[in-house]
């Protein structure tokens, strides 16, 4: 792959964890993360309880992230959007949207209402 293209598909999120509160705990984040597929930095600040990680989004997703920090005993905090999404028609419409919609940095899920011309979108609190 060239570096053009690998560099196209780097993507950086951050994403705010609960309970760390020493340096060990920094550590065993900051390897956790860096053993996974598509992980190419990750930065901890134990003082604002941010993690910065830069992955390759075609190798890895905000979601595997947020489920290994907490199977190692931490928390990432969520919340929940509701949007309005007007004029879909079909479920192609529907899927494309969501698609989209979890491409972008720190979504963890989402799920497109047709009826109700909706989408319920989980993010990461950054």
């Amino acid at each position: 792959m060239s570096e053009t293209t690998r560099s196209e598909q780097l993507v950086q999120v951050s994403l705010p964890v609960q309970g760390m509160t020493c340096a060990a705990c920094v550590a065993k984040v900051e390897k956790t993360l860096k053993t996974m597929t598509g992980v190419q930095e990750v930065h901890v600040n134990l003082l604002s309880g941010k993690v910065v990680v830069t992955y390759e989004s075609d190798q890895i997703g905000v979601p595997q992230m947020v489920k290994m920090i907490q199977d190692i005993g931490y928390e990432v905090s969520e919340e929940e959007v509701l949007l309005t999404v007007r004029g879909l028609s079909c479920a192609a419409c529907v899927a494309k949207v969501e698609k989209v919609i979890k491409g972008m940095p720190g979504v963890t899920s989402v799920v497109v209402n047709l009826p109700a011309e909706s989408a319920k979108v989980n993010n990461t609190k950054a």
